[in-house]
């Protein structure tokens, strides 16, 4: 798996909008989306930030299939799974 800067910063490039949060003790929490727009997925829970940028990676997948980030990261999954 990509480490979190890279899934960020490819995740900011590929022009994909997301919140990330944490509240103490219950992890964190991603939002694919924005206020705007809309939210199309959500996941929380996470304990940690190696969850997270794999977390995105799928939630990335499955809503913007066709996306430059999905395709660069599609096979990244298969590898670690």
């Amino acid at each position: 798996m990509a480490d979190i800067d890279s899934v960020l910063k490819d995740l900011y490039q590929s022009e994909i909008n997301f919140e990330l949060s944490t509240f103490w003790d219950a992890g964190y929490t991603i939002r694919l989306g924005d206020k705007l727009n809309g939210f199309v997925g959500e996941s929380d829970m996470l304990d940690t930030l190696t969850e997270v940028a794999c977390e995105i990676v799928k939630m990335v997948i499955k809503h913007f299939p066709k996306s430059d980030f999905a395709k660069k990261y599609s096979g990244v999954l298969d590898k670690d799974e």
